[in-house]
């Protein structure tokens, strides 16, 4: 069952307009912190890179996003992250990355879920997310 979607965006120092996008030539000429292997936003952040054409160059690697996040806003790299997850505080280092790129979020459970589930299912159905509908998607964006 489909959760909607979230924007992935780049963070890195600020510096740049409130609303600017960063475009691909200069993401492929920076520096960045990637995640392990094993870390679920490797993937997300391979996605992205090479759907723009590029493999980003390492600087730093870590299992966690709050410190990918971290080590991107003091400036050791760029970073790529769900847009929710950027602290308030730090919204002027995110920017939208190219036409915008979105991952789908989903629940899924064996065809007849355990009561635990069918309620865990029931309560992320019922809360409002800060995701977009499928049918809401700017046009032109790149999702998964």
């Amino acid at each position: 069952m489909s959760l909607g979607y979230e924007e992935m965006v780049v963070i890195g120092p600020a510096g740049h307009g409130a609303g600017t996008i960063a475009e691909p030539a200069e993401l492929a000429d920076a520096d960045w912190v990637l995640y392990e292997a094993e870390q679920g936003m490797s993937e997300v952040v391979d996605w992205v890179t090479g759907h723009l054409g590029f493999t980003p160059r390492a600087v730093a690697r870590t299992g966690q996003v709050s410190a990918a996040l971290l080590f991107a806003v003091e400036g050791l790299g760029m970073t790529v992250a769900p847009e929710n997850a950027v602290p308030l505080g730090w919204a002027r280092h995110a920017r939208r990355i190219g036409p915008g790129f979105y991952r789908e979020l989903v629940a899924y459970s064996r065809k007849h879920p355990s009561q635990l589930a069918q309620r865990y299912r029931d309560m992320l159905t019922s809360v409002e997310l800060p995701l977009i509908a499928e049918g809401d998607l700017p046009e032109g964006t790149v999702h998964c």
